[in-house]
């Protein structure tokens, strides 16, 4: 039985190599690259502990995607598996080779971070640290597993107050203290989930849908994935909906907006969230230093902008399209009670609210001085309002214009 699991996992992985195997060439180069330059860049960094801070960043924000935004199951096994074992003790044996290939995942990464962080050196404190690290994203792991399986109020309670203790221990803290509590999280964890009523039903259509997407994806149909894809959405519950909120003609259009926002894939904010973490690394950081072009201040600067720019210009698109949606519906025969100026100064209040605070963040991580962040946070505002006006009045949007603008403002950030 055992043998056919990974039989069947082994011929997709076969077809997947088969279909993709440039692209796995190009992701092998770039990581060895990337490798590369870490094994360069970091015996240069005088004072490496104080970037430890940015390492925990990073793991409290992938803790925080794996829990609260993640959808799909954070176990992943073959649909079929679970139709045929579900009420066999075999399954439990597969599910318990699962926590165990989660929890070397979990301390393998934490060991090469580790490793890093303490220049390439082997030494106990390496050792420590990865323990510090380990337990941390293998907590992260099983309460996404909890939270798949159990929504109601008092699990999500139980869930966001562990979160939020083991997070910001793990936060303030770098010695032993953060791994005995993650540790003794970890422990109550497997006790809450030896106790826990599985959600069967939405593990196996999730199953079905994800094999689906592979076996399409191994056979590189690209049509049948995306029709996939879109049926899953559609069928996928919302976690809110315009009625649960308490509604009046003064936040009914904002209320829209925020929910449609909410429901961008996650996917969208990762991709455009990593041309800002590029633009701040590229010239607040020495991983490019020494690369041709890139490792040019002059250069940087440029691409830094380009890339700020891009994250800035594509958000707005986000609201655009939300706006043109709404403005079609009205033309073919949707009755709002409101002009169009109403309209737009109604809807910017969701937009506006997003582009000044990730201005204000992306500000300090870029160490750029106040009236930098308030005159691009200002200048992008109005700018965008602009936009709206011209789009909703003539439908026409002057994308270079738009474009340039916000390019220029983004040299003003970075003063």
């Amino acid at each position: 039985m055992y043998g056919y699991i990974l039989k069947n996992k082994l011929l997709i992985t076969g077809s997947f190599i088969k279909n993709y195997w440039m692209t796995i060439i190009g992701i092998i180069a770039a990581l060895m690259f990337v490798a590369w330059r870490i094994y360069y860049v970091v015996p240069l960094i005088e004072n490496i502990s104080t970037y430890f801070i940015y390492v925990k960043l990073g793991c409290i924000l992938w803790v925080f995607f794996k829990v609260y935004i993640k959808k799909q199951p954070p176990v992943v096994i073959n649909p079929a598996t679970l139709h045929y074992l579900l009420y066999s003790k075999h399954l439990m044996y597969i599910l318990i080779l699962q926590y165990v290939l989660h929890f070397l995942f979990a301390f393998i990464s934490a060991f090469v971070i580790s490793f890093i962080m303490c220049r390439f050196v082997l030494s106990p404190a390496v050792f420590q640290m990865a323990v510090f690290i380990g337990t941390y994203l293998y907590t992260g792991f099983l309460l996404s597993w909890i939270m798949y399986h159990s929504r109601d109020y008092k699990t999500l309670l139980k869930i966001g107050t562990v979160f939020t203790l083991t997070s910001l221990l793990f936060g303030l803290s770098d010695g032993i203290l953060s791994a005995v509590l993650n540790t003794a999280v970890i422990i109550g964890s497997f006790i809450f989930i030896m106790r826990l009523k599985m959600d069967w039903n939405k593990y196996q259509q999730d199953l079905i849908y994800i094999n689906a997407i592979n076996t399409a994806g191994a056979r590189r149909d690209m049509v049948q994935m995306l029709q996939i894809t879109e049926e899953h959405q559609a069928k996928r519950k919302k976690a809110f909906y315009i009625y649960h909120f308490s509604l009046n003609q003064r936040n009914a259009l904002s209320i829209k907006m925020f929910i449609e926002t909410i429901r961008t894939s996650p996917r969208i904010w990762v991709i455009l969230t990593c041309f800002i973490a590029f633009g701040i690394l590229l010239i607040r950081t020495p991983v490019f230093a020494g690369i041709p072009l890139l490792g040019q201040p002059e250069i940087a600067v440029v691409i830094a902008v380009f890339s700020i720019a891009t994250f800035y210009i594509n958000v707005g698109r986000i609201f655009e399209k939300q706006l043109l949606t709404l403005l079609d519906k009205s033309r073919k025969g949707l009755f709002i009670p409101f002009g169009k100026p109403v309209i737009i100064r109604k809807i910017c209040i969701v937009p506006i609210i997003l582009f000044t605070s990730g201005t204000l963040i992306i500000g300090a991580f870029l160490s750029s001085r106040l009236i930098g962040i308030a005159v691009f946070a200002a200048g992008y505002n109005l700018l965008f309002l602009l936009r709206l006006f011209i789009i909703s009045c003539t439908n026409r949007k002057l994308d270079i214009l738009f474009s340039t603008g916000t390019l220029l403002l983004a040299y003003v950030l970075l003063w």
